[in-house]
């Protein structure tokens, strides 16, 4: 399944929960998308506004709990070598 792979896409630095560019960029092991997300908010929010274990990518609505998102090295990469202005 290609879903989402089709083609050049464009990646944000920014998360998509608060619109602030992300520290630690991470995204659902179930996922099929590039773009990520931010963990801490990610995390917080969840953890202030879920009542169960079951969350949500905030990107493809697919179920991924903290227990399986992947931290993504090269985001991480990118987010580390640009400068904070972009």
């Amino acid at each position: 399944d290609a879903e989402g792979l089709s083609g050049p896409q464009k990646i944000s630095l920014s998360d998509p929960i608060l619109y602030k560019r992300m520290e630690i960029p991470c995204r659902g092991l179930r996922c099929k998308h590039l773009q990520c997300f931010d963990l801490a908010t990610f995390t917080f929010v969840n953890s202030k506004f879920k009542h169960n274990s079951q969350y949500i990518c905030p990107i493809c609505s697919k179920a991924c709990s903290s227990a399986k998102l992947y931290i993504d090295p090269i985001m991480a990469c990118i987010l580390s070598t640009l400068s904070f202005t972009i």
